[in-house]
Parts: C-alpha cells; sequence; structure tokens
C-alpha cells in the first residue's frame, strides 16, 4: 500500500496470502490523521476582573483529535487551563497585567500554538466610610474611600438614579435618618 494521503480518515483492508497448501486472510486497518492546525479561542484578547467567574474560553482547532493542550507562562492564580479539551475556565483572584499566554495544542502527528493575551483587573472594594449626624434638619457632609474605580452615590441600596460621584458627598437637607 502506497500514496500520500489527502485527509483524515479510517480504512480496513484485507491482505490474502495463498499457495498450494491454502490461504490465510488478515484485516488490517489503516488511520490517517492530520497535525492540529488553526487554533483559535473564543476570545483571543480578554479582560476579566478579580472575584468574578469568567465565561469559558474555549479553544476550537483543525485537524486530528487532541491528546493535550498546555499553556506558557501559568496562567492568573484562580484561572487554569483544561488539558484535555483547551478551554480556559476559573475565578481569577489576583489582578495581573495584559499578559500573553502561548497555548500549545498536541496530537501524534504534531502540534500548533496560539497566543492569547488575558488582563485580570481588580474589582474595586469600598475601604472605608465616613457617615456623620447632625441635630436638626440640615445637610450632612459623607465620605468614602474606594481601592479603585469611581465612587457614586445613590440614595437607595441598589439601583437608582447617582446623586453624585467622588470621595465625598453633601446631602440635601434631611430632617430623618437617611441612607445613602
Amino acid at each position: 500500500i502506497s500514496g500520500t494521503p489527502s485527509g483524515t480518515s479510517s480504512q480496513n483492508y484485507t491482505v490474502t496470502v495463498t499457495n498450494a497448501c491454502g490461504s490465510t486472510t488478515k484485516t488490517i486497518s489503516i488511520t490517517v490523521r492530520q497535525a492540529p492546525s488553526s487554533l483559535n479561542y473564543s476570545s483571543n484578547t480578554a479582560t476579566y476582573c478579580t472575584n468574578v467567574a469568567i465565561s469559558d474560553n474555549t479553544a476550537t482547532y483543525s485537524g486530528s483529535a487532541a491528546t493535550s493542550f498546555s499553556i506558557s507562562p501559568a496562567l492568573s492564580a484562580g484561572l487554569s487551563l483544561n488539558t484535555s479539551n483547551g478551554t480556559i475556565s476559573g475565578t481569577p483572584t489576583a489582578a495581573k497585567a495584559a499578559t500573553n499566554y502561548t497555548i500549545t495544542v498536541n496530537n501524534q502527528c504534531g502540534s500548533t500554538t496560539e497566543v492569547v493575551s488575558i488582563t485580570v483587573n481588580a474589582t474595586p472594594t469600598i475601604t472605608g466610610v465616613t457617615g456623620n449626624s447632625r441635630c436638626g434638619t440640615g445637610t450632612v457632609a459623607l465620605s468614602a474611600t474606594a481601592s479603585s474605580g469611581t465612587i457614586n452615590w445613590y440614595a437607595a441600596s441598589s439601583g437608582g438614579s447617582s446623586l453624585g460621584t467622588g470621595t465625598s458627598y453633601t446631602t440635601p437637607s434631611i430632617s430623618d435618618t437617611t441612607t445613602y
């Protein structure tokens, strides 16, 4: 049997040997595989936030089935690479500047690589608040600090319209206990 394979396939062939005493038949199977190529990710440039689960970043490629996937350098803390199907998943726990990761898919015939850029930004947290009180009707000065981002002031615990932005806020004239 000779030739140049042009695709991926499996084929059974029967071989017979014959002489004056009889014949014997054997079946052999030939499988043609292709090296992986054209590795791509659902997001080749991804930005994630700490402590927020990511949507799976899935791999696609051409060629025969993969035997393994690998990545270099190691992913940010909390993220992982599934070494069977190449999916990046998890919940990042540490901020990290944009980093290029080289991902390799392997099979019996070869390998191919793709570079994926991942940035992990810190999810902002409120690090301090200073309330205030007053006697009688009037305005009250409030302040807050945050790890990053813009501080927005609201009169409701969730939703509603922003009353202002910044590290300090002076209420309108109030006469009852109010939460901001």
